[in-house]
């Protein structure tokens, strides 16, 4: 129970040691003489920073089973300022309301939290490294805003290694100031891409980059070249909806009743995001699904169901691209920058 209401996730001592080693191999940290640690939890970072002659580390922790002197850093006043803060935060979950907080008056996640207090702590030659759960890399752009306005030098790692015990993606993001400013996504150290501010405030993930970029020379032609639109004009109703995805996939329409038919695609959830299929304007159908309309010239009965087909062969690509929070989703545009490669003529 302890853990539910904490959300605590360990990071596992040789993830602390491969994340120190991989910042270390691109950085001289000579500078750093005061580090500050928020959730200090089992000591993973601290020890990992002491076997390497970093010194003058402040610790907080609330879990008193974990320390002897339970601090909560979030409600303590500090006034001494810090060139490292390293750590990996409590993370919120969706829908759980013991992991918001109210941090100056304001209702908050709670690693949001402890990233804006964390960033209040920080002195001049500043370094600011943090393990955050993949949602934040996708949404909180605020904070991310707040953290270019701080840094001109941002990296973000991940990989499939499991940093916890438990089953939770996250990614490893470090951040100073150079002479040579960029954002730079990592990816298992076989992948680097740089990506903009506009990219960083939007998706910062390594894995979606990575991902995206095995499908860059299939093919030029993209599923948006057929898309007329995405269709407003849909029945959305959730209770009463007279086609599930199931129901789509397995629908057969006979070419005598071809009239006004858009392709349906499942935009979330684990194994239906990838699934399509062929509705018209009197199906009603669930929020879980992007609807568009093809273009006059590809909008005939053979056409559709050839890209229908399609759709569903390629399954590994929507599994690819979606993103992975608590649940996959994928986004609109992503879905149009389908590759296609077959042969799909006008009516």
């Amino acid at each position: 129970m302890k853990k539910k209401i904490l959300w605590q996730f360990f990071t596992k001592q040789e993830i602390a040691w491969n994340l120190i080693d991989l910042i270390l191999s691109k950085f001289k940290l000579n500078s750093i003489s005061n580090i500050l640690e928020p959730s200090s939890w089992t000591k993973s970072f601290v020890n990992e920073l002491n076997k390497r002659w970093f010194k003058n580390i402040k610790e907080y922790e609330i879990d008193w089973n974990l320390t002897k002197n339970p601090k909560n850093f979030l409600e303590t006043i500090i006034k001494e300022k810090f060139n490292l803060i390293i750590w990996n935060p409590p993370y919120s979950k969706i829908h759980s309301k013991e992991t918001f907080v109210i941090y100056k008056w304001k209702r908050m996640k709670i690693e949001q939290a402890f990233i804006l207090k964390s960033l209040n702590l920080l002195s001049n030659d500043w370094w600011f490294w943090f393990i955050l759960p993949i949602n934040f890399f996708t949404n909180n752009k605020n904070i991310k805003n707040l953290i270019l306005s701080k840094f001109n030098t941002i990296y973000i790692y991940q990989d499939d290694t499991p940093w916890f015990n438990e089953n939770i993606n996250s990614a490893f993001i470090f951040c100073h100031n150079s002479n040579n400013p960029w954002i730079n996504l990592i990816y298992k150290e076989i992948f680097t891409h740089k990506i903009n501010k506009d990219e960083f405030i939007e998706k910062a993930l390594p894995v979606y980059y990575f991902n995206k970029n095995k499908y860059k020379d299939i093919s030029n032609i993209k599923l948006w070249n057929f898309i007329k639109k995405v269709s407003k004009s849909v029945n959305i109703n959730y209770k009463n909806k007279n086609l599930s995805s199931k129901e789509l996939v397995n629908r057969k329409i006979n070419i005598n009743d071809w009239d006004n038919y858009s392709i349906a695609i499942a935009r979330v959830w684990m194994w239906i995001v990838w699934k399509c299929g062929l509705i018209n304007s009197k199906d009603i159908i669930n929020e879980v699904f992007y609807v568009y309309e093809l273009k006059k010239e590809y909008s005939s009965h053979k056409n559709a169901i050839l890209i229908q087909e399609y759709i569903r062969k390629n399954r590994q690509y929507f599994l690819d691209i979606s993103i992975w929070t608590w649940s996959p989703s994928i986004g609109n545009k992503d879905i149009l920058d389908l590759p296609i490669n077959i042969e799909i003529k006008w009516s």
